[in-house]
């Protein structure tokens, strides 16, 4: 199993936290959102916290960080723009796949049209790169500031991602003469209280006519062939810590001793992956 993490830690220097969630998940890929941490800084904490020596990978974005529990050269860039950034991972176990990391701007600054625009334009991104490599799975996490029922995530000049395992296992859809792949979007699964876990990633509690409170902004879609070897038991939007909760009284994300944002760990079978 390779475990992998996602955290918008709202500029926070959460080095202890994030090293913590490492080892009791068992964690190989972290992936951070606005993070307030030095990289030195959290390479040591990891170290002392797992007892695994994780590397830091160049990244051109100033949004996104990787840590990877492998050797740098096992991660080689396909991709950067301001919001996305794509890797190739080549496992040591011998499998291959491509991780996009992503964090789309928000409805504080953007109108939905605009949010919308952005993200047509970061899957057009995703699109182009993947087709370089159309041999290869390919997983793509992070805030996308969208819920999954979005038109940003579902359309298909968008991420083009659903909720349904089956739909998506047809891998691509024909869309007025044009072909768009397909992503399974497994956090249609992590919304409301009947989900395992809190309702949802991100609170909100506004004052406009239309109000969701919960909002599950934080996701990891993938292409139909990664589905078998991804256990959604194992998926969880985390709000505990080391026995502590994560939470305030009411629920939602306790922002003053954390983030605004739950974390996201979930897993996949890559030993299985070089077999089958």
């Amino acid at each position: 199993m390779a475990g992998f993490l996602f955290w918008n830690l709202q500029k926070k220097n959460l080095r202890a936290e994030v090293a913590r969630l490492a080892d009791e998940h068992a964690i190989e890929v972290i992936v951070l959102a606005e993070s307030g941490i030095d990289p030195n800084t959290l390479l040591l904490e990891l170290f002392r916290r797992t007892g695994f020596w994780f590397s830091y990978p160049f990244n051109l974005s100033p949004r996104l960080q990787f840590y990877i529990r492998y050797p740098t050269d096992a991660f080689e860039s396909m991709h950067d723009s301001n919001t996305l950034s794509i890797r190739r991972l080549k496992h040591p176990l011998g499998s291959q796949l491509i991780i996009g990391a992503l964090h789309l701007p928000s409805l504080y600054f953007y109108s939905p049209t605009e949010q919308i625009q952005f993200s047509c334009r970061t899957a057009t991104e995703l699109r182009e790169t993947l087709a370089a490599e159309p041999q290869l799975p390919a997983l793509i996490l992070g805030d996308f500031n969208m819920d999954p029922f979005h038109e940003g995530i579902v359309g298909s000049e968008g991420f083009h991602a659903i909720m349904d395992r089956r739909i998506a296992a047809r891998r691509t859809r024909t869309i007025q003469g044009v072909e768009r792949r397909l992503f399974y979007n497994p956090m249609w699964g992590r919304m409301g209280d009947m989900s395992q876990g809190p309702p949802g990633t991100y609170f909100h509690s506004g004052s406009t006519p239309v109000a969701y409170f919960w909002h599950t902004f934080d996701q990891v879609i993938m292409t139909s062939e990664l589905v078998e070897f991804f256990p959604e038991d194992k998926m969880r939007v985390v709000d505990t810590l080391s026995g502590s909760t994560m939470s305030c009284p009411d629920g939602r994300p306790d922002a003053t001793r954390f983030a605004d944002h739950f974390p996201l760990v979930f897993e996949l079978e890559i030993e299985r992956m070089v077999t089958v």
